[in-house]
């Protein structure tokens, strides 16, 4: 990996975005991140100026080897509280939660007001195992496509899945390695159909102390 590349690695991962998300953001594709993170490619003069816009931040910076310095408090860890289960399979109510868990502060600087929301099921076992605990930023409601969301169903069914934007609606997508879970469009322009509520974008994801490996 070049410097250009474990600059732009970093100040995206900063920021919580994939490099898809990334991508999006550039009007290049997610090959071209990766390969600039990865390969120690570099696009050109222009493109490079708009990265650097992009991320608020000098050209020469982003040629320039970042030597991070300790904080100590970064290191630490912060409560955020559980606020219920979220199905990864059928969608199912919400259930209150009554207790915190611990969440590294870095991640809490970056998603002030995210919670954790305990993944019930196997449909999205590739990423989220059953039993986890995912971390939802509700400041994160809009959708970049095939990123994972906590999403109401009708309003009150809350699950877990990749969601890709529809011309007229939404497709809700597992990742399991279970293929008997298939994806599930939601159609605006067809009666009675059910609506889709984002609540937040899944961040990242722990497991409780006690979860089985």
């Amino acid at each position: 990996m070049s410097v250009f590349g474990d600059n732009v690695a970093r100040l995206r991962g900063e920021r919580g975005w994939s490099q898809r998300e990334l991508a999006e953001r550039l009007g290049v594709t997610n090959g071209a991140v990766a390969a600039w993170e990865s390969k120690g490619t570099l696009p050109n003069y222009e493109r490079v100026e708009e990265v650097a816009r992009l991320f608020g931040v000098q050209m020469p910076t982003l040629f320039a080897r970042c030597v991070p310095t300790r904080d100590d408090g970064d290191f630490s860890s912060r409560e955020v509280r559980v606020y219920g289960r979220i199905a990864a399979g059928t969608p199912l109510e919400m259930e209150e939660g009554d207790y915190g868990f611990p969440c590294p502060q870095h991640l809490v600087k970056l998603h002030p007001h995210a919670f954790f929301l305990e993944v019930d099921g196997e449909s999205m076992n590739r990423v989220l195992p059953n039993g986890s605990l995912a971390l939802v930023d509700p400041d994160m409601r809009e959708v970049v496509s095939g990123m994972v969301y906590a999403v109401c169903v009708n309003g009150y069914d809350a699950t877990v899945k990749r969601v890709r934007r529809l011309e007229n609606g939404v497709e809700l997508v597992p990742d399991s390695t279970d293929p008997t879970f298939h994806p599930m469009v939601y159609d605006s322009t067809v009666p009675d159909t059910e609506t889709i509520t984002i609540i937040g974008r899944v961040v990242w994801y722990t497991v409780p102390f006690d979860f089985e490996l």
